[in-house]
């Protein structure tokens, strides 16, 4: 249930960051990546790079992952964007 909602609210664009508050009242926005290629999830994992949550589109049953964006992994989808066009 909590995946599915999850799926939604991404597929909808309704979440492009979270925000985490902890019991200090910190709070911390966390951007995020959503990937449907197994050839990219293949090629970040080859990188050093694991993702934070796997879960599958409830609709057509198809797995995604979901990173949180960092620098890392902006310069691995630059290379992956230069290198299989």
């Amino acid at each position: 249930m909590v995946v599915s909602l999850f799926y939604f609210l991404l597929k909808e664009k309704y979440i492009k960051h979270l925000i985490l508050k902890n019991e200090g009242n910190f709070y911390m926005e966390i951007d995020l990546y959503c990937c449907y290629s197994l050839n990219l999830r293949n090629f970040l994992y080859n990188n050093g790079l694991r993702y934070k949550l796997c879960a599958l589109n409830p609709n057509s049953e198809k797995r995604f992952w979901v990173y949180i964006k960092d620098e890392k992994l902006n310069t691995l989808l630059n290379e992956w964007s230069t290198t299989n066009k």
